[in-house]
């Protein structure tokens, strides 16, 4: 049996209960729900999630960046459903790289995670 993803709807809002119920309907992620007030540190070590999706437009939410310093690997992902918008944020660390791999990161990786205005694929700006 394949192990399920830990996501974590972090806050309370429309939006978020209803990506929660839709992800909850699937077998591959086991969803927890938490307050954003909530004493987030205790909380993540007890879920140990491996995403935290939480509303872009929701105060307060230096707790959840903060989580990054710790745990290199969660992944956050805002939503915000007035603009139509999502943002994923990592802490993902690449070390010893020359400018020239620095270079090569910006021509190639970013352009493979951007997305134009209208929805298709292609570099920044």
């Amino acid at each position: 049996m394949k192990k399920k993803q830990r996501i974590c709807i972090c806050g309370e809002s429309v939006i978020l209960g209803a990506v929660g119920a839709s992800l909850s309907r699937t077998s591959q992620f086991d969803v927890t729900t938490l307050p954003l007030q909530s004493q987030l540190e205790h909380e993540f070590d007890t879920a140990t999630p491996e995403v935290i999706l939480f509303d872009l437009q929701a105060a307060n939410t230096e707790a959840l960046f903060s989580l990054l310093e710790t745990h290199p690997t969660l992944k956050l992902i805002g939503i915000s459903p007035d603009v139509n918008l999502v943002k994923v944020w990592t802490a993902k660390e690449l070390r010893d790289m020359s400018t020239q791999d620095l270079v090569e990161l910006m021509k190639n990786k970013i352009s493979e995670v951007c997305v134009k205005p209208g929805g298709d694929k292609g570099s920044p700006g």
